[in-house]
């Protein structure tokens, strides 16, 4: 990071002047979390051949916000560096730079993998850590990223390669970048989909790209290690795999797709069976597809390290690095790895509309709930609270809490761990900041599991008192 570079960006938001974050030693601190909190979930970027002095300033915007996001609560201070307030220079690269990535040649298809990858970073921020407004433009904008990547040579085309045809160091690249820029796309459409219930734009049998290399490759710079590597599965197999229960090899980020392609899967079920009843058809089951679903869910879960979404690392994998890169270094994370596995046992099995409307949310996607509604809804969930489904939503919710509130006291792990200063597991116990989760989708599920204890209370209270008194004092507060 230098002059040069901050210039270029200013000549981007002229605004940013006036902020008191936007300096080279604060900038190339937000690099530093984006490389340390954000790559490891979302390896999109090719670390070893990145250089800020080639890469789009429109891109190192978008890499400082996300970064910046990670903390967005409180001030950072590493090296002498301190962010004063790295909310407000999220937002204020935020506000314009998603009209700057989509004007101009450089969002005509097909669009160069950069591009794309900053609207993911946009719209996983504007979703997740930021205002109700915000989150309506990301919902919005979705289907333009999407179309964007349908238009590219890459999104419907089988991405099966010899690697030993690819003599071209930066085409090789190119080529991997633009094939997990496909994935994470899939990946937050599919979970926002399961977590807020947006709309599924991106189906799994759509995409016929093969899943990630290997994290020992893609963080590599030896060129002998990618002529020697092992093409990897495309999505329709290893899920075929995962179906009938057979291991699939891949890292952490392969086994984030596979979960997303199960979710998807999900719920296309569901707007199969949604279509069967449209037409007054009966959809004929054979058995029960929740609990199917769950149990390949359950597998899938058998397959992480340790068999067990806690205690993850950016390195866990079937593959070992022979050297782990120093930036992967810097997030290491005792609680759960994959909240949407819990939301998805959870999804399954409650009416997550009529739980969100008893437990008193005002109104979705604009539309007021009105007192009809929170009454007709207050009875079905009475009903539902007594059912079997209604106590397995509990215990899962009971296992994600105690994933993210429980964790192992620093004492017992070793020193290097309780040295590292992006470690966020700081204290012990019951410690946890929402605000402040480098995982940006983990603190909506655990909200909506809060809301799920909420109802494992109706569930044991319901069957010895009268529902009616709580229903009354709902329909007055509305």
């Amino acid at each position: 990071m230098d002059g040069n570079i901050l210039a270029e960006m200013l000549d981007c938001i002229p605004d940013l002047v006036s902020n008191e974050d936007f300096s080279i030693d604060k900038l190339a601190l937000c690099l530093q979390l984006y490389w340390t909190k954000f790559h490891p979930q979302f390896p999109v970027l090719h670390h070893p051949s990145f250089s800020t002095h080639q890469a789009h300033p429109l891109l190192l915007l978008s890499m400082v916000m996300i970064g910046s996001a990670c903390i967005r609560s409180e001030s950072c201070t590493s090296g002498g560096v301190t962010l004063d307030n790295p909310a407000e220079l999220s937002q204020a690269i935020a506000e314009p730079i998603r009209w700057l990535l989509l004007s101009g040649e450089r969002a005509c298809p097909p669009c160069k993998p950069w591009v794309i990858h900053s609207l993911v970073m946009l719209e996983i921020y504007e979703i997740n850590r930021n205002s109700r407004r915000m989150h309506e433009r990301g919902c919005i904008y979705n289907g333009t990223k999407i179309q964007l990547l349908r238009r590219s040579p890459f999104l419907c085309r089988d991405m099966t390669y010899n690697t030993h045809m690819h003599t071209r160091w930066d085409s090789w690249i190119e080529t991997e970048s633009m094939k997990r820029v496909a994935w994470s796309t899939f990946y937050i459409d599919t979970v926002q989909a399961i977590v807020y219930d947006h709309p599924v734009n991106l189906y799994a049998n759509q995409l016929k790209l093969t899943l990630p290399a290997n994290g020992n490759i893609w963080e590599s710079e030896d060129l002998d290690l990618i002529a020697s590597a092992s093409p990897t599965p495309n999505l329709t197999h290893a899920l075929r795999c995962i179906l009938h229960k057979k291991p699939v090899k891949t890292n952490i980020f392969g086994q984030k797709i596979l979960l997303a392609g199960l979710l998807n899967l999900i719920l296309q079920v569901e707007q199969t069976r949604a279509q069967y009843s449209l037409l007054g058809t009966q959809y004929v089951e054979e058995c029960n597809w929740q609990d199917v679903m769950s149990s390949k869910l359950r597998f899938w879960k058998s397959q992480l390290p340790g068999k067990s979404c806690c205690n993850l690392n950016p390195q866990s994998s079937n593959y070992a690095y022979p050297h782990t890169p120093s930036f992967l270094e810097g997030l290491v994370d005792r609680k759960c790895w994959f909240p949407e596995y819990h939301a998805a046992e959870i999804y399954l099995r409650l009416p997550s509309y009529d739980c969100l409307v008893y437990c008193g949310a005002p109104s979705r996607v604009n539309a007021k709930i009105t007192p009809t509604d929170y009454q007709a809804v207050a009875q079905r969930m009475s009903k539902w609270s007594k059912t079997n489904q209604a106590a397995v939503c509990a215990v899962n919710c009971y296992i994600f809490l105690s994933e993210m509130l429980l964790h192992k006291n620093h004492n017992d792990e070793p020193q290097n761990d309780k040295d590292n200063k992006y470690n966020d597991d700081s204290h012990s116990g019951l410690s946890y900041n929402a605000d402040n989760d480098p995982f940006f989708y983990r603190p909506k599920p655990k909200i909506n599991n809060f809301i799920s204890i909420f109802t494992t209370w109706i569930k044991n209270h319901t069957t010895e008192i009268n529902n009616q008194h709580i229903i009354n004092h709902r329909l007055q507060t509305n």
